[in-house]
This record gives structure tokens, C-alpha cells and sequence, in this order.
């Protein structure tokens, strides 16, 4: 026991080392009475163990505040708040020194996430956190870390993160849309003709829409450069018309809950209009292939099978089909990225997609001899009419001569002018 007397204090007290700190403390009159305050200070420890200051959970709050101060923004602090206390945390736990988290632990983390059924990318997104805070901790100095884990974990079964979207089924859109009532319609042609994020459309004012003008403001929520004013279509604008004209409530917002528990506010999530249109549009389509069915009978046995045949859409996916509308009616790239109020051009790239019908239509003279698939005699839509399709064997020729000259005088090692004078004599 390293119980003491302490002259300048003339009391009794205790010193001993413990979990890397010193525990010291002299209140006592008798060396009996700080005896035994040592005896229960220690059991004390060793039953709750203080987090030592270079704890996972210790780290993460100190990281959760210098990013705070450096000026990153709210959303993507919030969002790097929910990974760590989420997901991170629990898993290695929070008392876990820096230091004993080791590759394999990362390795560990990945497999139990797969476990979950996690996509790849989101795993790969917690992962990138745990690396950033890996490096902020060796990069401050704070001596909690010498090595970052990940660097040399075996990232093997995330490798594959790129996401496939299916093409859009355009008429999925138009089934959905038949099942809304006026209220709903409103909401969805908002982000139909667009393209806002969810919770732009949940925020939106009755004072947004200005009608003179034929633009709305839309109150940004991820990047501060995401708030600004939108050109609303004529058909956007006669159906918000219609809707604001039939509203009896006093509330602020455009579209305010409806439930008991949120009539007037602000709701946060569209979860029950979807299911909505699952429900009705499963019902719909399973009457149209059993007209003789009951009512009954035909929501007990959907409701039984998980609604098979309805329209599953989100929020994000009325986003990616406004921007793959406004890229099929626009050459210019750049008006795409700005309706969609994205700051590069790789970011619009990922929702745009393809089409169900014009990729079909694209595909739907493959198979057939070739004069019936050109147009033939028949005086019908020829293909060769269009200067693109009619690629003769001469005019292959001619690109390979173009090819050879490019070669051989430097490529764009020469000048532009030099360049087109060879291309047009070989043409």
C-alpha cells in the first residue's frame, strides 16, 4: 500500500499507478483511514477502468471537434457522427486503445458488415472515416498512434463498389403517379420537374413559388451552393396553382404532414406515400389479371406475397429520372450540372440513365436481313438517309489514310492548321 502523511497538508492520503495514470488524493487524519481509502480506490478502478485519453472514443470525440472548428460542413459532420457512433464505435468499442487496433481488426469490421448485407460502398465510406481518423491522430501529434491500420488491411472484398442502376422504366412513372391524390401529385411533380432532394422538398415554404416570374426558391440542404432559384414548368405550375388554391390550413410549409401527430409541421419522411404506391399499384395490376377476384380476397393474398407487381420507387430515383429527362433535351452538359446544382460534371454523370423504351426502340431492327433493317426499297424510314449511318467501305479507307498522316506528322505536336490541311487532301 503507498499510503502516506503529506507535512504540508498534515493529512494522510495515498499515491499508486494505475491504468498508466497516478491516482493520488490526502484527506484523511489516520493512516488506517487512508489505508483503507487506497483499498477501495483500487477496486474501484478495476471494476470501472477509466478511458485512457488514447481510447478509440476519446480520439473520435477530439476528431468530431477539430473538424467542427476547421470548417467542414454540418451535414458532413453529422453525417461522420453517425458512422462513429453507429457503427465504428460499437464494433471496436469505445475503451479500445488506438494503438491495439490492428489490420486484422479492420478485416474483422469489413466481414461483419457484410454479415449486415452492407453494400460495398457504404462499407467503403466507413472505412474511409476510420483511415481519416487514423492519420488525424498521427498527423496532430498527439501521440495516440504510430501506424494507420488500414493502409495494409486486405480491402479485397469491397473491391467491387460501383453501383449498377437499372435502366428507368418510364412507364413505372406514370403508374405511380395515376394512384396520388392532389396533395401528393403537388409533392411528386415538384420533384419530377426539379429534381430537389428529399428534404429541399420537405422544407419548401407557401412563399417559395413565385408565379410572376415562373421560379421557385429551393432552401439548399447538402452544399451551401445548392440554394437558389429554379425555373418551374408550365405543368409544374398550374398543378402547384391547383393545390394552393385548394388548401385550408394556415401552415407555412408546402407540404405540411397530414397525420394527427404532424398536421402543419414539417415531416421528414415520404416512407408511407411510396408504400402507397406499392400497395395500390400491386392492386391494380393484380385485378387487371383477375377481374373476377374480390376486393378481399385480392389485398389478403398481396398482402400475403409482399405486394408483388408494384411500383418500388424512391425520393433519389424522381431525381435521377429529372436528369435523365433534361440530358435527353440538352447538348450542353453544364445546364444539366446546374439544374441538378452539382459542382462538377462526374457527380451529374452518376444519375443520369438509361431508358427502358429507347433502349428497346434502339435495339428493335436488330436480327432482321439487312434491306429490311436499312429501310430497303420500301421508301420507309431508311437509315441510309442519315449521312452518320452510311459508312462505306471507301470512306474506312479514307479514316485509315487520315490515321496514318495524324501519326506521322506528330500528332498534336504540330499545329491545328497544318493538321486539317493534311486531313482534307486525303479527304
Amino acid at each position: 500500500m503507498s499510503v502516506e502523511f503529506r507535512k504540508n497538508r498534515k493529512k494522510w492520503g495515498y499515491r499508486f499507478f494505475l491504468h498508466g495514470r497516478t491516482w493520488k488524493r490526502y484527506a484523511w487524519d489516520t493512516h488506517e483511514e487512508a489505508k483503507n481509502a487506497e483499498a477501495a480506490a483500487r477496486t474501484e478502478l478495476l471494476n470501472n477502468p477509466p478511458i485512457r485519453t488514447d481510447s478509440l472514443g476519446n480520439v473520435a470525440a477530439l476528431y468530431l471537434i477539430d473538424s467542427a472548428e476547421q470548417g467542414r460542413s454540418k451535414w458532413r459532420i453529422e453525417a461522420l457522427r453517425l458512422n462513429l457512433n453507429a457503427f465504428i464505435l460499437p464494433f471496436f468499442k469505445p475503451e479500445t486503445p488506438m494503438s491495439a487496433i490492428t489490420e486484422t481488426d479492420i478485416e474483422n469490421f469489413i466481414k461483419h458488415q457484410k454479415r449486415r448485407k452492407v453494400k460495398n460502398m457504404t462499407i467503403w465510406h466507413y472505412v474511409k472515416d476510420i483511415r481519416a481518423l487514423f492519420y488525424w491522430a498521427m498527423e496532430k501529434n498527439h501521440k495516440f498512434v504510430r501506424i494507420n491500420p488500414v493502409v495494409d488491411a486486405d480491402l479485397d472484398l469491397i473491391k467491387r463498389r460501383k453501383a449498377v442502376k437499372p435502366p428507368l422504366n418510364l412507364k413505372n412513372f406514370e403508374r405511380a403517379f395515376s394512384v396520388l391524390d392532389q396533395y401528393e401529385r403537388a409533392w411528386w411533380m415538384v420533384h419530377e420537374c426539379l429534381g430537389l432532394r428529399m428534404d429541399e422538398g420537405n422544407r419548401l415554404l407557401r412563399t417559395d413559388p413565385d408565379f410572376e416570374t415562373g421560379m421557385i426558391h429551393v432552401p439548399g440542404t447538402k452544399t451551401e451552393g445548392s440554394e437558389c432559384y429554379m425555373p418551374m414548368s408550365p405543368a409544374l405550375q398550374k398543378e402547384l396553382k391547383s393545390y394552393l388554391e385548394s388548401r385550408t390550413d394556415d401552415s407555412q410549409y408546402l407540404f405540411p404532414g397530414r397525420s394527427a401527430q404532424t398536421k402543419g409541421k414539417k415531416i421528414y419522411s415520404r416512407r408511407r406515400l411510396f408504400e402507397k404506391i406499392r400497395r395500390v399499384t400491386a392492386f391494380k395490376a393484380y385485378m387487371g389479371k383477375n377481374p373476377t377476384a374480390t376486393t378481399m380476397q385480392a389485398w389478403k393474398k398481396l398482402k400475403s406475397e409482399g405486394y408483388p407487381g408494384g411500383v418500388k420507387l424512391t425520393t433519389k430515383e424522381l431525381r435521377d429520372y429529372f436528369a435523365t429527362q433534361v440530358s435527353a433535351q440538352v447538348s450542353d452538359p453544364t445546364i444539366v450540372k446546374n439544374l441538378m446544382r452539382h459542382t462538377s460534371l462526374n457527380t451529374t454523370t452518376l444519375y443520369t440513365r438509361t431508358v427502358t423504351e429507347r433502349m428497346k426502340e434502339a435495339v428493335q431492327n436488330l436480327g432482321k436481313p439487312l434491306e429490311a433493317s436499312l429501310g430497303g426499297k420500301s421508301g420507309g424510314n431508311s437509315l441510309r438517309k442519315k449521312t452518320q449511318n452510311n459508312i462505306t467501305s471507301e470512306l474506312v479507307a479514307k479514316l485509315i489514310r487520315v490515321r496514318n498522316l495524324w501519326e506521322k506528322s506528330g500528332g498534336r505536336s504540330r499545329n491545328r492548321t497544318y493538321d486539317l490541311a493534311h486531313v482534307r487532301r486525303a479527304l
